[in-house]
């Protein structure tokens, strides 16, 4: 009995800026893949993978091979490089965030103690995923005195809160009150109706222009999956005004 036709390739990604120092090795033995993937100098995972034909298989290997050289590795022989120990890297402290943050234009209200950030959140919850955790604190509503939102800079919300008339006009406020003067909402209505999978918000905008400078922005289109797309909001900024930053669960 003939043996199984067998391919095996082996590439690495080694890159000292970022930390990579990984190894891809794919074996195609019969209509069967096996993938071995990890650390280099460790034994890795396995995944093995069966095809209806050794040319299908072989067919998937070169797309696997392909997929990896696209993100920079390279093909080599195994035992070249050798293993190196993880770096790990250094806490970035919530203070340091928050400067950071500040320092892109971010701010908290004048009546917000920072303080407030650590009511529902240990220290350890912002600095375990740096800045995403501390970007939707500060986009949301204090639980506690003084209630109301944390910064005027950016929102954070989930479009599961779009249920009944009034939630469209809410966010259209919130917009209004993010462009920090720079325009006014009037006569804000809104129908949203979830079981006919009908909405619609109308408002008057006036735009202040200073010095001839004016650029538009669409913040987006926000919507509920049982409702259709709407376009509710073309906010007026200044050119160096600092910028806001709006945060979405869900969107379209």
């Amino acid at each position: 009995m003939c043996d199984a036709p067998k391919q095996k390739t082996y590439l690495e990604l080694s890159a000292p800026t970022d930390g990579s120092h990984k190894f891809y090795e794919v074996t195609v033995e019969g209509s069967n893949i096996t993938t071995r993937f990890g650390r280099i100098g460790t034994n890795g995972q396995i995944k093995i993978e069966t095809y209806s034909s050794f040319e299908e298989a072989v067919h998937a290997a070169q797309k696997k091979i392909r997929e990896k050289q696209n993100k920079g590795y390279e093909v080599t022989m195994a035992g070249l490089r050798e293993k190196q120990l993880v770096q790990k890297r250094a806490k970035l402290s919530v203070e340091a965030q928050l400067e950071n943050l500040f320092a892109c234009g971010l701010s908290l209200k004048p009546d917000v103690n920072k303080d407030i950030l650590f009511s529902a959140h240990e220290r350890k919850d912002f600095e375990r995923n740096p800045y995403l955790l501390l970007l939707i604190v500060l986009g949301g509503e204090a639980e506690e005195e003084p209630y109301g939102f944390l910064s005027l800079n950016i929102w954070h919300f989930d479009t599961e809160c779009i249920e009944d008339h009034g939630d469209y006009a809410r966010i259209a406020m919130r917009m209004e009150e993010l462009a920090g003067g720079d325009f006014s909402l009037e006569g804000i209505e809104d129908f949203i109706d979830l079981e006919v999978g009908k909405a619609w918000l109308a408002f008057r905008l006036t735009i202040r222009i200073i010095g001839g400078n004016l650029r538009l922005i669409m913040i987006g289109w926000i919507r509920k999956s049982s409702v259709s797309s709407i376009p509710f909001s073309g906010i007026g900024r200044r050119i160096n005004a600092s910028p806001t930053w709006v945060l979405m669960d869900k969107t379209a």
